[in-house]
C-alpha cells in the first residue's frame, strides 16, 4: 500500500467519523461564538494530540500480538464491522426528518451570539477532555484506528504516518468548514449539504467495511491486497 493511498482512505475513513454528530461539535460552535474561527482551529490542534498519542500507544500495544494470524485477522474484520454500522447508521440519520439537524444548528447559530472572552488554551485543551470523553471515540479507535494501525505496522515505517497525517486532515477540514460556515453565518453547510455529505462518506465507509471483512475472511487484508498491486 502506498502512502497516498493510506492518505486517502485514512482521509475519507476519518471524515464519516468527524461529521457524525457528537460533543466535539457543539463545542467547536460554541467556542467559536466566542472567539472565532481560530478556536475550530485549537480544538482540532488538541484533539490531534491526543490522537497522536493514542496511535503511538496503539503501535507500542499491537506490536506485541500483530504477528499472530488470530489476532490480526480478528482486528480487521471488527474494524469492518464496526464501518459498515457506521454507514447504516449515517444513512439512517441523513434520511431522518424529525429533532435538530446540524445543518439546521449552523444556520440558526449566528457569529456574536457568545461573548468573545477566552483564551486559546480553553479550547485547545477542551479538544483533549471532550474527545476523551466521548465513549464513540473510544470505540472507533479500538476497533477502525486499531485495524488501520495494525496494517500500517504490517507494511512500511511511512504508512503510519501517511494514516495519521490523513486522519487529522479530515477532522481539520470538517472542523475548519464548521467554523468558516459559523463566520459566514450558517450559509456554507446547511441542511441539504450535510445530508448529501453524510450519504456519500456512509456509501464510502460500507465499501471499506465490507473490503476489511471479505479480506480478512480469505485471509489476507487491505494492505497486502494493494501491496500487491503496488
Amino acid at each position: 500500500m502506498s502512502p497516498l493511498s493510506m492518505f486517502l482512505t485514512a482521509f475519507i475513513v476519518g471524515f464519516s467519523g468527524a461529521i457524525t454528530p457528537g460533543p466535539l461539535l457543539l463545542v467547536t460552535i460554541s467556542q467559536t461564538l466566542r472567539i472565532g474561527l481560530i478556536a475550530a482551529i485549537m480544538i482540532v490542534a488538541g484533539h490531534s494530540l491526543l490522537e497522536l498519542f493514542t496511535v503511538v500507544g496503539l503501535t507500542f500495544g499491537l506490536k506485541e500480538v500483530i504477528d499472530k494470524p488470530f489476532i490480526f485477522k480478528m482486528i480487521g474484520m471488527t474494524g469492518g464491522i464496526v464501518m459498515i454500522w457506521m454507514a447504516v447508521w449515517m444513512i439512517k440519520d441523513a434520511f431522518r426528518r424529525t429533532g435538530p439537524s446540524i445543518g439546521s444548528l449552523l444556520e440558526k447559530a449566528q457569529p456574536g451570539e457568545g461573548k468573545k472572552e477566552g483564551r486559546l488554551f480553553k479550547p485547545f485543551g477542551l479538544g483533549v477532555i471532550v474527545s476523551l470523553s466521548n465513549p464513540f471515540w473510544t470505540i472507533w479507535w479500538l476497533t477502525v484506528g486499531a485495524t488501520f494501525v495494525s496494517k500500517a505496522i504490517k507494511g512500511s515505517f511511512i504508512l503510519l504516518p501517511s494514516f495519521y497525517i490523513g486522519h487529522i486532515s479530515s477532522d481539520l477540514a470538517w472542523y475548519g468548514a464548521v467554523g468558516i460556515s459559523l463566520t459566514l453565518g450558517g450559509r456554507f453547510i446547511n441542511d441539504r449539504v450535510y445530508r448529501l455529505f453524510l450519504l456519500l462518506c456512509s456509501v464510502f465507509l460500507f465499501l471499506f467495511g465490507a473490503y476489511f471483512i471479505y479480506t480478512a475472511a480469505k485471509g489476507g487484508f487491505l494492505l497486502n491486497a494493494f501491496s500487491r498491486k503496488s
